[in-house]
């Protein structure tokens, strides 16, 4: 899939020869505090003239202390365009805190965009190393399934392939080397 929230890894504090890799409970509480949730406004005028707000969600993961966030760039774009940001995007950290965020870069093509919020004692994620995951390994997604309240929420699976090419015609999306699972990835998962 292309949710980069399902990409995500916690740090290894304990090795598989030691005392065996993360539980799948250990691991959702580590990550948790790095996972948010990302709500974008954008307002744009019917055949009358008229404004018509709309709304985006989807989920994002902080990246380092300065608070960088990678999500989809679907999630920070106006609706049913593939390139004219939002007007506001908002982020919920995991303790509730909010913030209005800004758009550090996108990629229209790989469907990947960086935010930025202004905001101190975040927990960032440690990413893993895609190319040492194996078909058959378990993983787990935690996002923001269906915008709903109570925080993110957390589906587990394996890896069911790699290296996967996947290709969206209408923003001329191509991500090369996806990792396909079955786990449960619903919109606002992005």
């Amino acid at each position: 899939t292309s949710s980069p929230a399902a990409t995500a890894t916690a740090p290894q504090d304990r090795t598989p020869t030691a005392q065996g890799p993360l539980s799948t409970p250990e691991l959702v509480q580590r990550l948790r505090p790095s996972v948010v949730q990302i709500l974008s406004e954008a307002a744009t005028l019917d055949i009358f003239g008229q404004a018509v707000p709309s709304q985006g969600a989807g989920t994002g993961f902080i990246i380092d202390r300065e608070g960088h966030i990678v999500t989809n760039n679907h999630v920070v774009v106006q609706p049913d365009t593939c390139d004219r940001p939002a007007q506001r995007i908002t982020v919920t950290l995991g303790d509730g805190r909010e913030f209005r965020a800004t758009i550090v870069g996108r990629d229209v093509p790989t469907d990947l965009a960086v935010l930025r919020i202004d905001a101190t004692d975040v927990t960032a994620v440690t990413l893993g190393d895609s190319s040492a995951l194996n078909v058959g390994d378990d993983v787990v997604a935690i996002g923001n399934a269906l915008n709903l309240p109570g925080g993110p929420t957390v589906t587990k699976g394996v890896v069911s392939a790699k290296d996967r090419l996947i290709e969206e015609g209408q923003c001329g999306v191509t991500i090369p080397g996806a990792i396909q699972t079955d786990a449960a990835i619903n919109p606002g998962n992005s």
